[in-house]
């Protein structure tokens, strides 16, 4: 369909007069008539093809534009590509020197004999600090492991004593079983303050013997310097620095000195053990806190054997078990009645006894022990401030009084007391009295204790 064709059938249509308007702008003016159909179709088709013509060199345009940026980019890649390239061989170029500098110091060290000095010093100084630590404090070591394994043993036996015993709670205490593991605790107190004492000895030593190999000795060289390590006890080369100003200084004062402190801070450990008796430490303080949860067994088994047979429903509401035909009214007791019971004074006693028993040791060095009962913070229920307290008596008195009021309250819940009777409830109040008295009278009550 031509151009003629498409504006008759535009003209047919509503939207005529639009159509007018737009020709009006298109077409030049015309004096003489208006155009005819075939002449606007003349016209347009030849705007048509100007419009094509125009497109296509545009569009040729374009792509000369494109193809010129795409070149100046390629060239502008290539130079990069080049200059990398001259980056990358001149580095090549470096490392190859450096590595040819390497082996050419390489060399000129291995036959060095200041360099070979120098590593003989090194060599010498690991083989010295390694005789430290095997040698040394081999004895102290072997004394040790001997302690351990004796204590092991005596922990076992105290536990097999307590073991055998246990049936016969309501009959007597094992006092001098109690005594044994007291005295395992000593023992483990005083192991661990010794094993602190030397294993500081032994970082001094070696700390020494390091500041030694970095400090600079006058009057001597390097021959004689390797020399004096080689002949030398490491005791001897300690006192040889510490009176190397011309008099015996205070260690402590010496060691804080700045030239000291930074040689002490230069000196390298990584070959060495950190601690030589960490694992010995850690053994005693694991048998210490096995003795301290023995320590709280035997005094709780013995308490709760008693509070078993004491607090008993029967009992407490004055009921006669073997004749339960003839049990009075509650009216019809008599005061003494509602006295405390034997099983509550009995733990009175035993706590009694307990501080007695307990205050034989508190008339030595007790450090040791209290070192040792440091540890009950690691068995359930005892853990409280033990700052505040004077000497082992009292450390262990409040561990077990605690027990003790645990115990006697949890068997007293109010399940235990909806049981009770008048009678009943008037004797369990009778016994928590007495306890009460007896935890006052040893000065047992801490309102700050949960």
């Amino acid at each position: 369909m031509d151009a003629s064709n498409i504006l008759a059938k535009l003209i047919e249509t509503d939207e005529a007069p639009a159509l007018e308007n737009t020709l009006d702008l298109i077409l030049p003016p015309k004096t003489d008539g208006a155009y005819s159909l075939d002449d606007i179709g003349r016209i347009l088709s030849g705007m048509h093809d100007e419009i094509e013509s125009l497109q296509r060199v545009n569009n040729d345009k374009f792509d000369a534009i494109l193809a010129d940026a795409v070149e100046i980019r390629l060239l502008n890649l290539s130079d990069d590509v080049i200059k990398t390239a001259s980056d990358v061989a001149e580095l090549q170029r470096e490392i190859s020197n450096a590595r040819e500098q390497y082996e050419l110091v390489k060399n000129v060290c291995l036959n060095d004999k200041v360099v070979l000095d120098r590593q003989e010093m090194l060599r010498l100084e690991g083989t010295l600090k390694t005789k430290l630590q095997r040698s040394k404090f081999s004895s102290i070591l072997e004394f040790f492991n001997y302690l351990c394994a004796h204590l092991e043993a005596s922990l076992a036996a105290c536990r097999r004593q307590s073991a055998s015993s246990s049936a016969n709670y309501l009959e007597y205490f094992d006092w001098a079983n109690y005594h044994q593991v007291i005295f395992l605790l000593r023992a483990c107190g005083q192991a661990i303050q010794d094993l602190e004492m030397f294993e500081g000895l032994f970082q001094l030593c070696k700390d020494m013997l390091g500041l030694s190999f970095r400090l600079p000795v006058n009057k001597i060289d390097l021959n004689n310097f390797i020399e004096f390590h080689s002949s030398y006890s490491l005791e001897s080369q300690v006192d040889v620095i510490l009176n190397s100003h011309g008099e015996r200084c205070e260690l402590g004062r010496y060691l804080k000195e700045p030239k000291v402190a930074h040689a002490l801070s230069s000196t390298d450990h990584h070959e060495f053990d950190d601690c030589l008796f960490k694992d010995h430490v850690d053994k005693i303080v694991a048998l210490s806190i096995e003795c301290c949860r023995l320590l709280v067994d035997l005094n709780q088994d013995y308490i709760e054997a008693y509070l078993t047979d004491g607090i008993n429903i029967d009992k407490l509401n004055g009921f006669d078990t073997t004749n339960p035909t003839e049990n009075p009214s509650i009216e019809t007791l008599p005061s003494y009645a509602f006295s405390p019971q034997d099983y509550i004074t009995q733990i009175g006693q035993h706590l009694l006894a307990l501080k007695k028993q307990t205050g034989k040791f508190d008339q030595f060095d007790d450090g040791p022990l209290m070192r040792g009962l440091s540890h009950l913070r690691y068995i359930k229920n005892c853990a409280f401030n033990f700052d505040g307290c004077q000497s082992a008596t009292e450390v262990i008195l409040k561990c077990i009084a605690r027990q003790v009021i645990r115990s006697f309250v949890g068997r007293t819940t109010a399940s235990v007391l909806s049981q009770l009777n008048a009678n009943g409830l008037k004797q369990i109040a009778t016994d928590a009295l007495y306890l009460d008295d007896v935890l006052k009278d040893l000065n047992l009550l801490d309102s700050s204790d949960p």
